[in-house]
């Protein structure tokens, strides 16, 4: 027998020693040592659809959010790979939870969920991080803050903080909370898709201004034409296209 021969059957005898050997020591279920498996993508919102699909995509929450999403997509992993996602309060350096789910796909995309805390202050404020492992090795870190925007003294400062945060998790219960009318009429319009509310703003500024808040917000470059100031509608077609 030529050598090169030998050596393809030696090579071939310890393919299938290594498959044995790791099906006997993993009860049946074989993992392949060399996996490329990776967290594709990853991201905070406020929920997901019934076909796992990010909802209110967001990296801002307040306390009194109910639950906060981590929504993944994974791939080039093996079925049974275990991914586990560790919730940790950066602010007091703290590991708040842990989640747990077997992936039954090699490709696909999933999400844990975090519940409000069960006091009264909710989600306490400041910065964290959720840190996404598959099989106890870590694939990828995201971070959110928990903002409370009452703790501000400036009117204006508060205004611009509820009027950001609605409309980053859409939100409409928290536009009720700004003070200034045209911001609160703009920020109604955004989060609930609804262009017509604009019209709800008697002053031609503040209305030019909701028009082109709305077509940047929802690319709708359309809603440019009800703009009024040339100088405005021709910046929000420039920039809802």
């Amino acid at each position: 027998m030529k050598k090169w021969v030998i050596v393809l059957v030696v090579f071939a005898l310890l393919i299938i020693g290594v498959f044995g050997y790791a099906l006997i020591k993993g009860g049946g279920s074989f993992k392949f040592g060399f996996s490329s498996a990776t967290i594709k993508d990853a991201k905070f919102c406020t929920s997901v659809d019934e076909d796992q699909n990010p909802i209110g995509v967001t990296s801002i929450f307040t306390p009194d959010s109910p639950k906060i999403y981590i929504w993944f997509s994974w791939a080039h992993t093996m079925i049974g790979t275990e991914a586990k996602a560790v919730l940790i309060y950066e602010t007091s350096n703290l590991t708040v939870t842990e989640g747990l789910m077997v992936l039954e796909d090699m490709a696909g995309r999933g999400s844990f969920s975090f519940t409000r805390p069960a006091t009264e202050a909710g989600w306490p404020v400041g910065d964290y991080r959720v840190d996404l492992y598959l099989d106890d090795e870590l694939a990828k870190s995201v971070s959110f803050v928990i903002l409370i925007c009452g703790e501000l003294i400036d009117n204006d400062a508060k205004d611009e903080c509820y009027f950001n945060i609605a409309i980053e998790i859409k939100d409409d219960s928290l536009c009720e909370r700004i003070i200034e009318s045209i911001p609160k009429n703009i920020c109604h319009a955004v989060v609930l898709d609804n262009a017509d509310l604009c019209e709800e703003i008697t002053d031609s500024v503040g209305k030019d201004i909701c028009y082109g808040t709305y077509a940047i917000k929802n690319e709708d470059s359309s809603i440019c034409e009800k703009i009024i100031d040339d100088a405005k509608k021709e910046i929000c077609y420039t920039n809802a296209a």
